[in-house]
């Protein structure tokens, strides 16, 4: 595979010699005149380019009572440019064999293409008009803010996906993290085309800019691309954003119907802390796939949920370990207790023979059928790049993975999972429980 011939770079390793050239099949990382990240991954074989453009501004650094601006800028960029309109991006993205979009994250906004290696051109022509030639008239304003709104109705009528959020705001209430990267109704319906210009005007320019790539596309190619951003007007920045404290709590967040839905967890590891890989290993351990532990206790023995799951988030400088179910409220009490009591089994016994080798190569399996996709690549690296100013290969990212010990997971488990610790959110017709089952 491609990936294995890969190497290392670091952000700070960068200013040597950034326009080397690179051997077919590397991870490149070199910087425009400007001073723009290109980081690529070429892929020979590949008939398909994955492109995107990062802009290191999310929904934590927007003013928490114009919470949304971000994700909404995001929507309003694609409504057309000087040169195209949203009908002509649509048509010639499209005529190029690709597809073009965006999201919104806590910590950046990601535009992307997908396309074919032959059309690179002409899809970086219309990426590049997006990110750096939006128009943001007004009608296209109240357009997009009714469009908005429709998306977090959507999600609040989405109980499985909203949890995700209402744990995320119990555990870091009161900080711009705990906020929906979608925003809500209130601050949404406050945000003026004014504040959204601004805001444009104060984040997107090269100082905030990573481009990323990868496929059937030569470094050099993307690097020449990503110097057209370099006109963009330049804007200074100060970053004063401080890491959530995490809270420790029982919030209840009233809906009706029977069922309760439920996100539960703790503190944990920012991406660039090397526990970090420790933590993902124990989230799994309990909750990926239906030989965890938690899938084997609560659903397979127990018949109590349909599905629970751990998933691990990690930031720049903070990160959690959730787990998430869905039960009739009348089952409530003894899922946390099952739940409490695999915890303390865990700290107790350690771990099965076999078991960590097991949720190893689930992991890794998991993690090289991803890669067949050069959008997933392309992520993959992306993600990496800016969260941590560093890129590893697949490969060593495993071989990281491969020597994590039995010892190493047990005492991440010891410091995370503390009944002093745990956060839960949730979302049903409950507003009492008994902190007794919880005890672990």
């Amino acid at each position: 595979m491609v990936w294995l011939d890969s190497q290392i770079y670091e952000k700070d390793k960068c200013e040597l010699d950034v326009r080397r050239p690179v051997r077919k099949g590397e991870i490149s990382i070199s910087r425009t005149e400007g001073g723009i990240p290109v980081v690529v991954e070429t892929l020979p074989s590949s008939s398909s380019v994955a492109l995107a453009a990062y802009v290191n501004v999310g929904s934590r650094n927007e003013p928490v009572e114009r919470a949304g601006m971000a994700h909404l800028l995001e929507h309003m960029v694609f409504r057309g440019t000087e040169n195209f309109t949203s009908r002509q991006i649509s048509e010639r993205i499209e005529d190029a064999g690709g597809e073009l979009n965006g999201f919104t994250s806590k910590e950046h906004t990601c535009y992307y293409s997908s396309i074919l290696k032959e059309t690179f051109e002409s899809a970086g022509e219309i990426l590049g008009e997006v990110i750096a030639k939006p128009l943001l008239t007004e009608d296209s304003f109240s357009l997009e803010k009714q469009i908005v709104t429709q998306e977090v109705r959507m999600l609040l009528n989405e109980p499985e996906s909203y949890i995700h959020y209402l744990f995320t705001q119990a555990i870091w209430e009161g900080h711009p993290m705990s906020i929906p990267e979608a925003g809500v109704f209130e601050t949404i319906g406050s945000i003026s085309l004014d504040d959204l210009r601004d805001f444009y005007a104060s984040n997107y320019s090269p100082e905030s800019l990573i481009v990323v790539a990868s496929g059937g596309v030569e470094a050099g190619k993307v690097e020449e691309w990503a110097s057209s951003l370099d006109s963009m007007p330049k804007v200074t920045r100060i970053n004063n954003q401080l890491p959530p404290v995490p809270k420790a709590d029982i919030k209840f967040f009233l809906r009706e119907g029977d069922q309760a839905y439920v996100g539960l967890g703790f503190p944990g590891f920012s991406a660039g802390d090397p526990a970090r890989q420790v933590q993902r290993m124990l989230g799994a351990l309990l909750g990926a796939g239906m030989s965890s532990r938690l899938f084997q206790k609560v659903r397979e023995e127990e018949g109590l949920v349909y599905s629970i799951y751990s998933i691990s988030k990690h930031y720049s400088d903070c990160g959690n370990m959730g787990i998430y179910f869905s039960c009739s409220k009348d089952k409530l009490a003894r899922v946390l207790y099952s739940i409490s009591s695999e915890f303390s089994l865990l700290k107790r016994e350690g771990l099965e023979p076999g078991e960590l080798d097991r949720v190893k190569r689930l992991i890794k399996g998991a993690t090289v059928r991803r890669l067949e996709s050069t959008e997933n690549r392309m992520f993959r690296i992306g993600d990496s790049y800016v969260m941590t100013g560093k890129v590893k290969t697949v490969e060593e990212m495993i071989q990281e993975m491969e020597e994590i010990t039995e010892d190493q997971v047990l005492a991440i488990a010891e410091e995370m999972i503390r009944p002093e610790k745990i956060c839960v959110a949730i979302h049903g017709p409950v507003a009492d429980l008994d902190r007794d089952v919880l005890d672990f």
